[in-house]
């Protein structure tokens, strides 16, 4: 029972099992069991979950959910008009009996009830005095005076005694019937054709052929390639490789065994044996002392056996190195294990009861207002001390609105806006194991009725009257005249800034009413809007603030004043002292001397003599294979020499180089080199070739590969007899057809013909009703005519209406879902056309035209519909139309064209180069740039004349006349020359800069802590043995 959710645990003693999250199939008893070889112990324990519920149904306030049940169930008495009155319910066609029903067939319950228009009327049915089960089987239907119950499908269980039984104010009737249904056998289990039942048996018991097989010629085994006798010495750890191959290679009984010094093979992880078609092998990942003697390979089967022996030596090493490497590093891990001196702890302060230094003060309040109490309490520092807020004599309940702090002997309570029911007399509580203490305050709230419908100002109301009052439109005062402006105040100027701190600017003119705006420039620019950069004109008084100064923001910066009748102007300059882009100075000297010594170059050891492998040679080429079928896997192997030269490559050709895919697995273990092809298609046909390649040379080996190619599409059968039967099961027939004579229906007759209707208004909903008889024609054909001309957009549902109140209500639903104004009904003899919404095209004359194979009938009936304008085009308010003419007057507004001059962009600062700068640190370039406010002007970064590439490590940034490059740990591939392009229209500039990374190879041989080292050189070092 494993899983993510479940852990175990088992560390120096401590078992553990954890369950992040249960669920109640976790319950159960859980049984731990610890074993070796001189016993166990076992201990259990139980679990219990106890689940919850996934949906719960159940109310939370029973009281609450009554009186909803009260509310929704609620029926007003309605008594009957006492204009109107209505005949007692009286059924003029009683329901009849049916007898001997078949399982599954449908009837229908049918009876005619009068009065037809009784509102109080109410219809219910019963089966054996009880109410009708829930169904869609059932379904029950009124229409007029024709009551209807349908059985879908009936069953045995259905048989019994149906009551129909009409209720309304004026009296009751009932109506009965019997229905009988003869039940069948829930399962069919005997045959309905019993020749077809014996072919199918004597077909699916015949058993095919079993094919013959021929056993090969055996042969007593013998070593085609034998094991090589002497191999030489090795290292221990070094891996060793034996093979060789023998004969038979089709013998299925053909064993192979490998000995050790005349002992079987132990099993073990560092052996791999393989025995593959002819080809043994043997191969030892890591060679131990103990591994050094003759290895002999046996191969036998029945009719003999055959050996192969070879022989290496071992060379082993020293087991245990006792010897610290490093000892200055023993001696100060020593030193920093040695036991430390004992601080003294430092005493514990007597304990005091809690005591209020300051009292709570009472506090009046209007409702919405918050409310805030505050005190003090000693001792700050006790852990134990627990605070409580009381009101009038009550714990204090949580909410929301309530918000409590208790920080170092402050208690503060919060509320975010009182009501009412805060009012009243608030208690904290301040309790420890050595007492207690309190302190309490009155809290006042004064009430706001819940709507304020009077007027807390009448003569502002009275004020408000009159000016909403329509005036008439006063004729414009001319404008007041201006003088030219001119600065009572010069702009200041901001020297010795440094780069990074604000800087404030303001200046005042006159005159101060004139609507007129003033202009910042910079350099001789108008001042962009920026995120750093606010500005502000108020009453004369012109204000600039940077928040935070760059290099960029170095000039002199200019207020314009403009009105029509003159300007005026000053200036005001600003200095900044620039900060370097990148801090180069170190922060700790002797830190980096330190790591300067550590990472300096040591002696590289001295390389081993590399191994001189001779040219590869295939000993065994490929072979060609033909005819292949479409869908086969096939496999191409050779074996290839040296083995264990690492720098030997080899290469799969097809006229190119071929891929690795989830179609070929290419292999090279250990001389052996392989190529499968899973699901061959004819496109995989041609010459397949391997070469080998090392540094002595190449050698090649090739072999064919055809496939035969099968239909896309197997339309023919793969067993044409059982193909044929199946046609002739098919072909019976399963259900005897029952002949049943078809009924006879005569000339379509209208029993009840439409009325006319006149005097309709548009909108409303026009209904023409009539019967028909015969009623059960399946060829009976409705069709309707209006003017002669068949009805368009009518759409045929089958709808049987209840009650006839409330048709008009159903009806204006269905108009709203669907836009079809025209509903045709024909339900068992009673047809009905609805208009919903009628204009005036609808009036006309409507025919209903029925039409069977016997002949037609047809009845008509005239609607008249009067009509209203579409489109209501006059105002019904002159007055307030003249007004909202007036407001929606378009006013005329002067646009200024500001024109903006494009210059030549150029560089304010250079990027600086980066030279000898560690691997793995920061690099930040930067660069100033004019002009900032040109849209069009593009930043390119190039890295050694090439686009700079995505990448992870390097972010560039762009905003307003500067842009920097940063690279988050350099490593020697970001070495080279960074170029920053800025252009426009204009023309281009180019700034670059060189960076350059001192690596530090990729491994590091030296300690990064030279004293954890020696520490570590103590420790390992060989300690004299105790006697």
């Amino acid at each position: 029972m494993f899983g993510s959710r479940i852990r175990t645990m088992h560390d120096f003693g401590y078992v553990g099992l954890e369950f992040l999250h249960i669920h109640p199939e976790d319950s159960g008893t859980y049984t731990c069991r610890a074993s070796n070889a001189a016993g166990e112990a076992i201990t259990e324990f139980f679990i219990e979950c106890k689940p919850r519920r996934n949906i719960y149904l159940d109310t939370q306030h029973a009281e609450s959910w009554a009186k909803i049940q009260e509310i929704e169930n609620y029926e007003p008495p309605r008594e009957p008009s006492p204009e109107i009155s209505f005949p007692p319910p009286t059924f003029t066609v009683p329901l009849q009996n049916f007898d001997g029903i078949l399982d599954g067939e449908s009837i229908r319950l049918e009876c005619r009830l009068q009065p037809v228009n009784d509102p109080t009327l109410k219809v219910y049915w019963t089966k054996n005095g009880l109410p009708l089960p829930q169904g869609s089987r059932f379904m029950p239907a009124r229409n007029l005076d024709f009551v209807t119950l349908d059985l879908l499908a009936v069953y045995g269980e259905d048989s019994g005694m149906y009551s129909c039984r009409a209720i309304s104010e004026f009296g009751e009737a009932t109506t009965s019937c019997v229905v009988t249904c003869e039940p069948t056998k829930s399962l069919l289990l005997d045959t309905q054709h019993q020749e077809s039942w014996n072919q199918i048996q004597d077909m699916e018991n015949r058993r095919p052929q079993e094919p013959i097989y021929f056993e090969p010629e055996k042969i007593p085994p013998r070593f085609v390639v034998p094991l090589p006798e002497q191999i030489g010495e090795f290292n221990e750890g070094e891996p060793i490789h034996l093979e060789g191959q023998i004969e038979p290679t089709n013998d299925n009984e053909l064993t192979v065994e490998w000995y050790q010094n005349g002992q079987p093979l132990t099993n073990g992880h560092r052996f791999r044996k393989t025995h593959d078609f002819g080809y043994v092998s043997l191969d030892i990942l890591y060679a131990f002392p103990e591994d050094s003697g003759e290895w002999t390979c046996v191969a036998s089967n029945s009719l003999g056996n055959a050996q192969s022996t070879a022989a290496f030596n071992i060379i082993g090493k020293q087991i245990i190195i006792s010897e610290s490497q490093h000892p200055e590093s023993l001696q100060k891990i020593r030193e920093i294990e040695a036991p430390k001196e004992v601080v003294p702890e430092a005493p514990e302060l007597k304990p005091l009861p809690p005591q209020f230094i300051q009292p709570l003060e009472a506090i009046e309040r209007i409702e919405g207002q918050p409310a805030h109490f505050e005190t003090r309490v000693t001792p700050i520092s006790d852990p134990k001390m627990k605070i409580q807020w009381f009101k009038d004599g009550v714990p204090l309940l949580n909410s929301n609105r309530f918000h409590h702090t208790f920080d170092f002997g402050f208690i503060g309570f919060d509320i975010s806006y009182t009501v009412p029911e805060d009012a009243g007399i608030y208690t904290v509580v301040a309790t420890n194991e050595h007492g207690e203490d309190q302190v309490e305050a009155q809290l006042s709230v004064e009430t706001r009725s819940a709507i304020v419908g009077d007027t807390q100002h009448e003569s502002s109301w009275q004020k408000i009257q009159v000016l909403e009052q329509p005036k008439k439109r006063p004729e414009e005062a001319p404008e007041s005249e201006h003088g030219p402006p001119h600065f009572t105040r010069q702009l200041n100027s901001n020297e010795n800034l440094i780069e990074g701190q604000p800087a404030h600017f303001e200046a005042q003119y006159e005159p101060i009413n004139d609507p007129q705006l003033a202009i910042l420039f910079h350099n001789g620019r108008p001042l962009a809007t920026s995120s750093r950069i606010s500005m502000r004109n108020e009453f004369g008084l012109v204000t600039l603030d940077i928040h935070y100064v760059l290099p960029e923001d170095i000039g002199e910066f200019r207020c314009l004043a403009r009105n029509a009748v003159g300007e005026d102007q000053t200036s005001g300059s600003l200095q900044c002292q620039t900060r370097a882009s990148i801090l180069a100075e170190v922060q700790h000297p002797e830190s980096w001397k330190r790591i300067q010594e550590i990472e300096a170059p040591k002696a590289l050891p001295t390389a081993p003599e590399p191994t001189v492998y001779a040219k590869p040679t295939f000993t065994q080429p490929l072979k060609s294979i033909a005819d292949v079928p479409e869908g086969d896997t096939v496999l191409l192997e050779a074996r290839v020499i040296p083995v264990n030269d690492p720098k030997l490559q080899i290469q799969f050709h097809n006229d190119a180089p071929l891929q690795q895919s989830s179609w070929h697995t290419m292999i090279n273990d250990f001389g052996c080199v392989t190529l499968r092809i899973s699901s061959v298609y004819p496109h995989h046909s041609g010459v397949y070739s391997c070469k080998a390649v090392n540094e002595q040379g190449a050698a090649v080996t090739s072999a064919n590969v055809s496939v035969l190619g099968a239909d896309s599409l197997l339309i023919d059968t793969q067993h044409p007899d059982s193909l044929k039967r199946i046609q002739e099961l098919e072909s019976m027939e399963k259900n005897v057809r029952l002949e049943v004579p078809e009924p006879e229906f005569g000339k379509p007759n209208w029993m009840k013909a439409f009325d006319n209707i006149d005097n309709l208004q548009e909108g409303e909903i026009v209904q023409l009703i009539g019967y028909v008889e015969p009623v059960g024609d399946p060829d009976l054909k409705i069709e309707w005519y209006l003017n002669g001309a068949p009805l368009k957009n009518c759409k045929f549902l089958k709808i049987c209406l209840i009650l006839s109140a409330i048709s008009l209500s159903f009806f204006y639903y269905i108009f709203k879902i669907q836009a079809n104004r025209y509903r045709h009904e024909n339900d068992f003899g009673n047809i009905m056309l609805t208009i919903v919404h009628v204009l005036p095209e609808d009036s006309g004359v409507y025919t209903c035209k029925a039409v069977n194979k016997q002949g037609e009938a047809a009845t008509s009936a005239t609607v008249k519909v009067a009509g209203y304008e579409s489109i209501v085009r006059d105002t019904q308010h002159p007055v307030s139309w003249e007004k909202i003419q007036i407001l929606e007057t378009p006013a005329v507004i002067e646009e200024v064209e500001e024109v903006i001059e494009k210059e030549k962009p150029r560089f304010l600062t250079q990027l600086e180069s980066v030279t000898d700068i560690p691997e793995g640190s920061i690099v930040h370039l930067e660069a100033t740039f004019q002009p900032a406010r040109d849209p069009d002007l593009k930043v390119v970064w190039l890295h050694n004349g090439q686009p700079l590439g995505a990448s992870q490590l390097v972010k560039t940034r762009s905003e307003l006349g500067w842009a920097a490059l940063d690279i988050g740990g350099v490593n020697p591939d970001h070495n080279g020359v960074y170029t920053l392009k800025i252009i426009n229209s204009e023309g281009e500039a180019a700034s670059s800069a060189s960076i350059k990374v001192t690596g530090i190879g990729d491994i590091l041989l030296e300690t990064a802590h030279e004293e954890s080292w020696r520490r570590i050189q103590e420790i390992e070092a060989p300690k004299e043995k105790t006697p």
